[in-house]
Formats: structure tokens, C-alpha cells, sequence
């Protein structure tokens, strides 16, 4: 075999954009099919269905209606406002108003795109009969799924970029993906909406998320993962300044001094009778 094949690797500068951009791409066509057959009328039979089990459900367990009501709560108006207001101002109180706007405008613009969305689509609520509570506005696509996907997953996403372990950041991800799945299982379950108006939902607020987290990424490059200063661009020379003195009074030359990511200095070359009497010299003065 030829020794550039066996020289190859991929390039991750292009592989995780490229990851990035076919993952909005597939959720952004799986929105767009959903919306040509809800559209159409095909998707009327899986949605009655549901909507028929998830009555029978909640005749069957009474006691499940105030969790469900619980868990839709999660993806409230006031809730997720909160939620993203309190971020907002912790990232620009840190100094990263940047990161704050983005944050900021995906959470408004994301809302303005569910509503003119419903506006369009201008498909009703569910029949009442198969409600478990009121509820007002238009149906496609569920504006909870949506906002909290939007909300929970960019949040999540912020948060695990702060952690350096494959299992936090797992974790805190999928902590997230749960919380935006039980919002819109909830919808379902309290008959307020179809189930692919939550499915819509979920596929165009993880696409909007997505997009944050790529737009986020653009200008990480030199910052901190959650504040994005620039303070961090200084600890290079900071440690390669402390491991200079560090290895000058333990005896061994510093012309040679590299910096790595470990805990002690990465002193290289060899103690001589010279620079260990002048190590010395220095401790004693």
C-alpha cells in the first residue's frame, strides 16, 4: 500500500463542520417532510391514533394528568424566558456579550420563525374531546417542543463545553435532549397537540440549536469555552515563565524549557556542577 494512504488522516477542522452541517441538513429535511404530509393530510391516522391512546391513557391513570401537566410546565412561555434571561445576563456580567447576543437572538428569532410557521401552516388544535385542558393558537408546529429544544439543548450544549470529560459532556447532553423530549411527550399526552406537530417541533429546535452552537464555534477559537475572553490566550507564557523559575532553582538549564500540559515543570537537559551551585546561590540569597 502506497505510504500517503497509510499517512492519511482526516482533516477535524473540516470533519466537524462538516458532521455540523449535515445534521442541521438532515433535521431541516425531516421538518420539511413532516410538513409536506401534515400538509396533505397522510399523517391523520397516526395522529388520531395517538391521540386515541393517549385519552385512554390518561382515563386509565388519572394520577399521571398532574405529571403530565408538571412536565409541560417545563417548556412554558415564562419558564424558558427565564431561563434564557438569566443566561443572558450571567454571559454578559462574565464578558462575553457576544456569546449573550447569540444566545439572546436565537431564543427571539426562534420564536418569531414558530410563529409565522403556525401562521402558515394555520393548522388547528386538536378536537376538544381529546383535550385534557384549553388550550389557544394554532397547532403546527408545537411551540413548546420548539422553544424548549431551542432553550435546553443550546444551554446544554454551553454547558458541556465547560467540562473536559466525554462522560459530563455526554451526560449534561443528554440531560438536555430528555428534558426537551418530555415537553413534547407531554403535549401529546395532555391531547393539546398531534404528535407530529411535536415532532416538527423537536426537529426544527434542535436544527435552531445546532446552528447556535456551529455560529458559537466560529468565533471560539483563543477563548474561553462559556466566557469567550481572551484571557486564556496569556497562560502559555504565564506557566513557561513559572516553569522557567521552577527548573532554574531545581539546578537544570532553561534554554531548552518547553511547555506541556502537565503538573510539574517540563525541565529538559542536564544538571551540571555549575548550575546546580548557582541554583543554590539564588535559594540561599
Amino acid at each position: 500500500m502506497p505510504e500517503r494512504f497509510l499517512r492519511f488522516r482526516p482533516d477535524r477542522a473540516l470533519l466537524k463542520p462538516l458532521l455540523i452541517g449535515s445534521a442541521i441538513l438532515l433535521l431541516l429535511l425531516m421538518f420539511a417532510k413532516l410538513s409536506s404530509e401534515v400538509f396533505e393530510g397522510d399523517t391523520r391516522g397516526f395522529d388520531l391514533y395517538l391521540l386515541h391512546r393517549a385519552q385512554a391513557l390518561r382515563v386509565d391513570h388519572p394520577h399521571l394528568v398532574d405529571v403530565m401537566r408538571d412536565m409541560s410546565a417545563l417548556g412554558s412561555t415564562v419558564l424558558l424566558t427565564l431561563l434564557a434571561l438569566i443566561t443572558v445576563v450571567y454571559l454578559a456580567l462574565v464578558g462575553s456579550r457576544p456569546m449573550a447576543a447569540l444566545v439572546g437572538g436565537a431564543v427571539v428569532t426562534g420564536a418569531v420563525m414558530v410563529d409565522l410557521m403556525k401562521a402558515a401552516f394555520e393548522r388547528l388544535r386538536p378536537d376538544a374531546a381529546f383535550a385534557e385542558m384549553a388550550a389557544q393558537g394554532l397547532s403546527f408546529s408545537s411551540g413548546h417542543s420548539s422553544i424548549s429544544a431551542i432553550v435546553y439543548l443550546t444551554l446544554g450544549a454551553l454547558v458541556a463545553s465547560t467540562r473536559t470529560r466525554l462522560v459530563e459532556q455526554t451526560y449534561i447532553l443528554a440531560v438536555s435532549a430528555v428534558m426537551t423530549g418530555l415537553v413534547g411527550i407531554s403535549r401529546v399526552a395532555l391531547g393539546v397537540h398531534r404528535a407530529t406537530d411535536v415532532m416538527a417541533g423537536w426537529a426544527f429546535g434542535a436544527a435552531w440549536a445546532i446552528g447556535v452552537v456551529a455560529a458559537r464555534g466560529t468565533n471560539r477559537a483563543h477563548r474561553h469555552p462559556l466566557t469567550g475572553s481572551t484571557a486564556a490566550l496569556a497562560a502559555p507564557r504565564a506557566v513557561l515563565r513559572i516553569s522557567r523559575h521552577a527548573c532554574s532553582a531545581r539546578g537544570y538549564p532553561t534554554s531548552r524549557l518547553r511547555t506541556t500540559g502537565g503538573s510539574r515543570p517540563p525541565c529538559r537537559g542536564r544538571r551540571t556542577a555549575e548550575t546546580v551551585s548557582a541554583s543554590r546561590m539564588r535559594t540561599a540569597c
